[in-house]
């Protein structure tokens, strides 16, 4: 995927060059205060004089030249180069909306193409796992390969290396990432080492000051099963949630009653959140021309009401028996039939209301779970009207690199619901 140029060579340049150019796109662009952006132009300035510096001086015949030491100016810029890295802040959440949303929607076409492909794919590598692994690396290049050309300065903190695509005995594996690629038409030119250097955009650490987390394909044995799974996506700043996008390929946008949620959808769904404005569903509907986009308002679960669980395919990912326990104890008027289904759409699920409750309780002793396995769902959920928290009552810390270090567990439901969820479980734990 090209990358495209953000200025011309023949636009006109202020005093000060490039970097005073930079520094007022950066105001535009990123709202930043009046302090940094007064600051990035007395360094535009400096550059400037560094510069004029540097152009050769009329001097007598006689007067041998002396040596000059660019090494000098070498630093001074480098410096500089430092200093505006530091002081601009990321992009607001809302300039990274669009980049995004046409990420994970081009993630979710490569991955259904591998999905539906399952039995090629595994001949082609030799590797009965194999069909997961494409998706995750071709989901991963092409998720990079776009928010790189929006602003390759966020971090992406992914999942995936290329280090795997590298070594000789992988090979197929490459092939069949570059190749899926292609033929899905997600990026009809990718080469080799245009993907392996995409996937490797993912090895970043988390910044304090604003990166991008992504799990390529969440839900790898339900994608396996041709069942459910979802592209996420989530930026985060300052240990904030800030976006978060989820692609459910396969996930019908309500649930028809007496319908199974793991029955493959032909459109399926996405949903995206800002923090602060709300949460939102776009669907291709039968017969309408255009994507169908709708708010999503999560009412509250009143005691007089039963409660519905959703929770993990896979009993290996959460404590079943203790989730159905605390979801009884919180919920008076009975429980209902646990909506099963795999990945963060159990999220979507609870905040379009067709569940009511996701518990996550870690089933072995020190796990931690990790940021990309809960961001981006975290907060539709929780912008929807849903409070999401530890199994303690906590909010989730987001800080702490790439684990949720300080919280153990995950409690999502209405505010009522949930208030009796965390009093289930200090009853259950005493």
């Amino acid at each position: 995927m090209a990358v495209r140029e953000t200025t011309s060579r023949n636009a006109p340049r202020t005093k000060g060059g490039p970097i005073k150019d930079a520094a007022t796109q950066l105001r535009d662009d990123r709202g930043m205060s009046s302090a940094v952006y007064r600051s990035l132009r007395r360094a535009a300035a400096e550059s400037a004089a560094l510069l004029e510096s540097d152009k050769p001086k009329a001097r007598s015949s006689r007067t041998p030249r002396t040596p000059r030491h660019p090494r000098r100016h070498q630093v001074r810029l480098t410096k500089l180069v430092r200093t505006l890295r530091i002081r601009c802040p990321m992009p607001r959440a809302d300039t990274l909306l669009d980049p995004a949303l046409d990420a994970v929607h081009q993630a979710a076409i490569v991955c259904r193409h591998v999905q539906l492909r399952l039995h090629e794919m595994r001949a082609m590598t030799k590797d009965d796992r194999s069909p997961v692994t494409i998706a995750d690396f071709a989901a991963q290049a092409i998720v990079a390969a776009i928010l790189a050309e929006a602003d390759a300065a966020i971090p992406l903190v992914g999942e995936e290396s290329a280090e795997f695509l590298r070594q000789s005995e992988h090979a197929a594996h490459l092939a069949a990432t570059v190749l899926a690629l292609r033929d899905s038409g997600v990026w009809p030119d990718a080469t080799e080492a245009d993907v392996l250097a995409a996937v490797d955009r993912g090895s970043a650490q988390p910044a304090a000051a604003g990166f991008f987390t992504l799990d390529p394909v969440d839900g790898t044995k339900g994608f396996l099963r041709a069942e459910q799974y979802c592209v996420c996506l989530a930026y985060i700043r300052q240990g904030i949630v800030e976006l978060g996008v989820l692609g459910c390929p396969n996930l019908a946008p309500h649930l028809v009653p007496g319908a199974d949620l793991q029955a493959v959808s032909s459109t399926g769904s996405t949903y995206w959140a800002i923090k602060g404005d709300g949460a939102m569903m776009a669907f291709d509907a039968p017969g309408e021309s255009a994507t169908v986009e709708t708010n999503i308002e999560r009412p509250d679960v009143c005691i007089t009401d039963p409660a519905r669980l959703a929770e993990s395919v896979e009993i290996a990912h959460t404590r079943q028996d203790l989730s159905a326990r605390i979801v009884a104890l919180a919920s008076p008027a009975g429980v209902l039939a646990p909506v099963r289904i795999d990945s963060q759409c159990k999220y979507a699920v609870v905040a379009r209301g067709d569940a009511d409750v996701y518990l996550r309780l870690p089933s072995r002793k020190g796990y931690v779970e990790r940021i990309w396995d809960h961001a981006a769902g975290t907060l539709i959920a929780a912008e929807a009207g849903c409070i999401v928290s530890d199994a303690a009552g906590l909010p989730l810390d987001f800080s702490q690199g790439k684990g949720l270090e300080r919280n153990t567990g995950i409690v999502a439901a209405p505010p009522s619901l949930h208030a009796r969820l965390i009093q289930a479980i200090g009853t259950l734990n005493s």
